[in-house]
């Protein structure tokens, strides 16, 4: 170990996002690790993002050197994108700047945990849970209730951010789910802001926290630390679910480069129907085309490709599954399917890692390859052409002819 300290700086710009705070942060943590680096964390000043989760930035801050500016050194917010990490010896220590945005810094943090170094998870303190405790009594919770945490991102969420709706689901989806989760024991407790729709009365273990006069920024952060598992899609909850290691049934989950998911969760994705083939397209054809760099809307309909919804029988089937799981009931036949079709689920995803390790694609590899997420069963089994082996498809008369969709290359756009 070197004898100099040695410091690392991280600007995080966004931390008004949830799920870049909770992640960044995260991984700063794992990767540069105490007594061999003191972390710093730069961020603007809290009142230049009012929308920042108090309780979740303070929370994730603990134990670091933290500096509020619009600038820092060489740092600058303006250039933090970029994508490169420099070491500068100082006269009483090194210094190494993280020039990088998420994606790269979650690929590093991806790399090291394939390298098997075990992950540091957060916990709360004491007085935590203490807050926690007043928490529920406000809210009619009681103390020892075994909690589910719920989110699902709605238009509304972003306003302002159109070319991320793709993410965005229907609440409306979930109500079987939830009473299942009722009928079971669970306290639902189903976060966001006030922006979403609210949920219709369903006793009082349903807690529409967003709407609770008792809600504050405390709400996100505990009841998911607390929480049995996780259900939502993939937006800020989801990434404070990570950090505490809370097993999460992540639905409706877009498809792309840069997945990833611990050991125990459960994943569905949203189906791909391209019109321009006129069916709905396999894991192996979107992994393993140009499909899993698509981050924009706008880039989805260009290509012709229609993100559909899980449906409330999907939805429920992989929560059930979880709720099996963690009980230990879940039936043995049901394991054997399981096992078998997250075999070829992995499969893929090594096919998918190994292009772009060859076509030298940013981040170099394909994230999920490296996940202990598995592809929940009911999904599977409901929709088998996922899994299948593409065939080839002629090409639509009304289809230019320059365009590429032909899927004997494995390539769909």
């Amino acid at each position: 170990m070197n004898s100099r300290p040695h410091e690392v700086v991280y600007v995080l710009g966004n931390m008004d996002l949830i799920g870049q705070l909770a992640s960044e942060a995260w991984w700063v943590r794992n990767l540069y690790r105490p007594p061999e680096y003191q972390v710093t964390i730069v961020t603007l000043p809290l009142s230049f993002r009012p929308m920042t989760n108090t309780a979740v930035y303070e929370f994730c801050m603990r134990g670091i050197r933290l500096v509020h500016s619009t600038t820092h050194g060489s740092v600058p917010f303006s250039s933090y994108y970029e994508s490169k990490i420099q070491t500068v010896q100082q006269a009483d220590r090194d210094v190494t700047y993280l020039r990088v945005n998420g994606m790269k810094l979650k690929n590093e943090f991806v790399k090291r945990f394939r390298e098997g170094q075990e992950l540091l998870y957060f916990q709360l303190s004491p007085e935590d849970h203490q807050k926690g405790r007043q928490l529920r009594r406000a809210m009619g919770i009681p103390d020892g209730a075994p909690i589910v945490t719920l989110h699902v991102r709605e238009a509304a969420t972003k306003p302002k951010k159109t070319y991320h709706n793709y993410r965005d689901a229907d609440i409306a989806n979930y109500l079987p789910t939830i009473q299942y989760l009722l009928s079971r024991g669970y306290t639902v407790v189903r976060l966001g802001d006030p922006s979403l729709k609210r949920l219709p009365p369903m006793g009082p273990r349903l807690i529409d926290a967003p709407f609770h006069p008792a809600y504050n920024h405390w709400v996100d952060l505990y009841f998911v630390a607390c929480s049995q598992f996780y259900v939502g899609v993939p937006s800020g909850p989801y990434s404070v679910a990570n950090i505490f290691n809370i097993p999460v049934v992540l639905t409706n989950a877009t498809i792309t480069g840069d997945d990833w998911g611990k050991i125990g969760d459960l994943y569905i994705p949203k189906k791909f129907y391209s019109h321009r083939l006129g069916r709905m397209l396999s894991y192996q054809e979107i992994a393993c085309s140009p499909l899993i760099n698509f981050y924009k809307a706008q880039e989805f309909e260009q290509a012709g490709i229609e993100l559909i919804e899980n449906s409330p029988e999907e939805i429920l089937g992989a929560v059930v599954e979880m709720d099996q799981r963690i009980c230990q009931t879940y039936p043995a036949d049901e394991q054997a399917i399981s096992r078998g079709m997250n075999r070829k689920f992995k499969a893929i995803q090594r096919q998918a890692h190994s292009i772009r390790l060859m076509a030298r694609e940013e981040p170099f590899n394909f994230m999920m390859f490296w996940s202990g997420a598995m592809l929940g069963c009911h999904f599977a089994c409901t929709n088998s052409y996922f899994l299948a082996a593409p065939q080839p498809t002629r090409v639509p008369d009304s289809v230019n002819r320059s365009e590429t969709v032909q899927t004997e290359g494995i390539s769909i756009v």
